[in-house]
């Protein structure tokens, strides 16, 4: 009996001597890693990400991670990887691998800061990786991928159902600072105040990202940010989905305070109060180079590029259908003392009861080199409230194409 003994021990000994070091130090089955040489944990599977999550939430938050496999995901309780005590502030790399069906529906209601990561501090950054299918729900900062990101997203994307109260993104809930770029969502995203298809609210840059997922919402809710602040920037970015709310909604954003550069909307827009084709209520900054081609529609401060306007809007068209009942343009709905709309147009059908106005339905600031062609759109003057001048005005579609477009649109640098 003992001799048998010896024989398997040592057998086993033999197993563990043979077994390839990198292999040993890198991976671990049930969970229990082991960085590799490059100081990076591989995750292999669904146990090996909760041992990561466990990691960092335990005061590793700095630790390095990446994926070597597909993984899927079949519980309904997750806990984020990044929390209030240690916010993430390594680097995820997804190395181009979705993880599939991620969902905490039973650990999420009710709680801040849920998504594949709950917070990522200044110095996180997370990067190629899907998120295919799921559910993520949470109350306020809730996102597909990050519900509060001080750091990096690039290359991400979500495709999951995502909802919550305040701050709700399909990809980052709260964009707090640093950068989105190269990502999108597919999902349904809905929530209260701050809801956007790629970020719920938007304090830094979002460039090249889209999203094609219906987003609803009350307050401040954007195909692609629900609220871009002061200092933020969205660039070369897209929403082709159903928006819907009640106050501040936009194609692009919602509500929009920084800049807004080379972008557009094509999905529905519907609302009731500062409801526009690219942004429903334009504070301050800017929207350049950008456009609507979606149907909106709502009650009051109804527009094609901006409900309401009190920035500046320059190089902007909208051809969707406008329609609303107070204060509706194929631009914007109003242009408030201080605000400027310049070198921009509407082709789209524009209706509605009380002030009406192929460019602006009124404007207390100016207006230049806005025009609107009479032969799509039925109001009778280019601001509802006002005379036709030289350089705003409405045109024939012969004027408005081609060549002749640069004789009777001369546009300005």
């Amino acid at each position: 009996m003992k001799n048998r003994l010896l024989t398997i021990l040592m057998s086993m000994l033999m197993v563990f001597v043979m077994m390839p070091m990198g292999t040993w130090t890198t991976y671990a089955a049930g969970g229990r890693l082991s960085p590799d040489e490059d100081g990076y944990y591989l995750i292999e599977d669904y146990a090996d990400l909760k041992a990561f999550a466990a990691l960092v939430n335990s005061g590793e938050e700095s630790a390095n991670a990446k994926l070597t496999a597909d993984i899927t995901y079949t519980d309904k309780v997750w806990v984020p990887i990044g929390n209030e005590d240690y916010p993430y502030t390594g680097t995820f790399d997804g190395d181009d691998h979705i993880i599939k069906g991620i969902s905490n529906e039973e650990s999420g209601g009710g709680v801040d800061y849920q998504g594949l990561f709950g917070l990522v501090g200044d110095a996180g950054e997370i990067k190629n990786v899907g998120l295919k299918g799921g559910s993520i729900t949470g109350r306020n900062y809730v996102g597909g991928l990050v519900g509060n990101c001080a750091g990096t997203i690039t290359n991400c994307y979500n495709s999951g159902e995502v909802s919550g109260t305040k701050y709700v993104g399909g990809v980052v809930g709260y964009a707090y600072s640093g950068e989105v770029t190269n990502s999108y969502n597919t999902g349904k995203v809905s929530g209260t105040n701050y809801v956007g298809g790629v970020a719920g609210h938007n304090v830094q840059e979002i460039d090249n990202c889209y999203n094609t997922g219906e987003v609803s919402g009350v307050v401040a809710v954007g195909g692609v940010a629900g609220y871009n602040e002061a200092g933020a920037a969205i660039t070369n970015s897209y929403n082709t989905g159903e928006v819907s709310g009640n106050y501040e909604v936009g194609g692009v954003t919602g509500a929009d305070i920084g800049s807004i550069t080379s972008c557009y909307n094509s999905g529905e827009v519907s609302g009731n109060n500062q409801v526009g084709g690219v942004v429903g209520y334009a504070y301050s900054g800017e929207v350049t180079n950008s456009y609507n081609t979606g149907k909106v529609s709502g009650t009051n401060y109804v527009g094609g590029v901006a409900g309401h306007n009190v920035q500046e809007i320059d190089n902007c068209y909208n051809t969707g259908e406008v329609s609303g009942v107070v204060a509706v343009g194929g631009v914007a709905g109003y242009n408030e003392a201080g605000a400027a709309i310049t070198n921009s147009y509407n082709i789209g059908e524009v209706s509605g009861t009380d002030n009406v106005g192929g460019v602006a339905a009124y404007s207390d600031g100016t207006i230049t080199n806005c025009y609107y062609d009479k032969a799509f759109c039925s109001a009778v003057k280019a601001i509802g409230t006002q005379n036709d001048s030289a350089t705003v005005k409405g045109l024939t579609t012969t004027q408005m194409t081609g060549t002749n477009a640069l004789r009777y649109m001369p546009f300005t640098n």
